[in-house]
């Protein structure tokens, strides 16, 4: 299969902070902690270590939680693995906004899985959980009512209630 790749700052989607922060533009350095490489989880991975977290209250909350869904047994062994110390959660989230529909909400999903996956072979005596986060309660119509692409804003208008 032939794959090719576009430079991220070729597609015209993405800020220039975002583009200068993964060509690592020596500028922003002194604003993050960690480089945008894989190799920098061997740091997170220590100063996480150093972190209690209550696993078996997350743990317990999560299968609460789950208790009546047919979630299925991975769903079931991850929340189990979430009470061992050498588990890591890869977390991403998406907040409802119009343009990012059903396909953009799987490829961040399908990444998520994929991101944990990688560093599940290149660090394999940790776990990683991947965990995705449906936003919303946190945000009115007027806020996700916007679109901005191909340098146009499509504006979704509705009548006042």
């Amino acid at each position: 299969m032939h794959v090719e790749s576009i430079p991220f700052a070729a597609t015209g989607s993405f800020s220039a902070l975002v583009i200068d922060y993964i060509s690592r533009n020596p500028r922003l350095r002194p604003f993050y902690k960690y480089e945008p490489d894989f190799a920098s989880f061997e740091r997170v991975i220590e100063e996480m270590q150093q972190q209690h977290i209550d696993r078996t209250l997350l743990a317990d909350v999560l299968e609460e939680q789950y208790a009546g869904l047919d979630s299925g047994e991975l769903v079931k062994q991850k929340i189990a693995l979430l009470r061992k110390e050498n588990t890591f959660t890869v977390c991403t989230a998406h907040q409802p906004v119009i343009g990012t529909g059903p396909l953009y909400v799987i490829i961040k999903i399908l990444c998520t899985i994929n991101f944990a996956e990688r560093l599940a072979e290149l660090y394999p005596d940790y776990q990683f959980v991947p965990i995705y986060l449906m936003g919303g309660e946190d945000h009115d119509f007027e806020e996700i009512s916007s679109l901005h692409v191909f340098g146009q804003t499509v504006t979704w208008q509705r009548e006042a209630e």
